[in-house]
């Protein structure tokens, strides 16, 4: 069974994007990728395969393992691939090829037969902003970042946020959680009674415990995340990338922490600590 993912060190935020034809200037360059706001999209010239591409410098050997792409518009048959070198192309230590950028987001069995796509993928069924992410086998020491976008049709290729760094999976999964779409419109009455919506987007809200996890854990991962992140940085969770792919993306959040939270003991085994905290998602 798979873990809980947590990507929150994020060494591509440091590095120095390149490659690919991405429009300069106008508040759409390569470098918004590395940018908190997802609405701050990259914007390719075009969708040819030497456009669609990007390389990082992370500056050093770094840890990475997790990989995602947000607010991208793809269309729902491309793929992306992954590479990573210690020392540049084409000395990669690691290859991830025809990666979909869309995998199912109907959940089987939710609509009657004949009433879904064949390939199970509806975008507007998608919950949140488009996240295409990749968690590598086992954690890879690499320096360079290579992404290779393949956009079969369209004008150009938009993307809002790239992610790459180490995804962190506790020892002992999360006991409990708990996901909520929150509704913040406006809702009031006339003085005749009639409702009034004031409609406003929908976001998700998660709420994660994990208990008996270990000192090192507490101390070097969530203590650090709540102090470094604190209620202004961006992270993301997946529950599980073992999941179903249409569970797996109601329960994957670009977020930030509502409030830190307190890190405490536990009473059934000495050495061991909980915490319980909240993201929302941003949109």
């Amino acid at each position: 069974m798979g873990k809980l993912n947590i990507l929150w060190e994020i060494p591509s935020d440091e590095g120095t994007y390149s490659g690919g034809s991405w429009v300069s200037g106008g508040g759409i360059e390569l470098d918004n990728l590395k940018t908190q706001d997802i609405t701050e999209i990259a914007r390719t010239n075009d969708i040819a395969g030497a456009s669609t591409q990007w390389a990082i410098d992370l500056g050093a050997l770094k840890p990475v393992s997790g990989f995602a792409i947000i607010n991208h518009n793809a269309p729902t048959v491309a793929t992306y691939a992954i590479r990573l070198s210690e020392t540049g192309s084409p000395d990669f230590v690691y290859e991830a090829e025809d990666l979909r950028f869309w995998e199912p987001t109907v959940v089987w069995g939710s609509r009657p037969w004949g009433a879904f796509p064949w390939d199970l993928v509806d975008p507007d069924d998608y919950p949140g902003t488009s996240i295409a992410y990749h968690l590598a086998p086992a954690t890879v020491y690499a320096r360079y970042i290579y992404v290779e976008a393949t956009i079969p049709s369209g004008s150009y290729f938009d993307a809002g946020r790239f992610l790459g760094g180490q995804a962190f999976q506790p020892l002992l999964n999360m006991n409990a959680a708990s996901v909520r779409p929150v509704d913040p419109s406006e809702v009031r009455r006339t003085r005749g009674g009639k409702r009034m919506v004031l409609s406003r987007p929908i976001y998700r809200q998660w709420r994660v415990t994990l208990s008996m996890q270990t000192e090192e854990e507490a101390m070097g991962v969530y203590f650090d995340l709540m102090y470094h992140r604190a209620k202004s940085g961006a992270m993301l969770l997946v529950f599980d990338p073992d999941k179903a792919a249409a569970i797996r993306a109601r329960l994957t959040l670009y977020c930030a922490l509502v409030d830190t939270t307190e890190i405490s003991t536990t009473a059934q085994m000495a050495g061991r600590w909980g915490v319980t905290f909240d993201v929302e998602e941003l949109i």
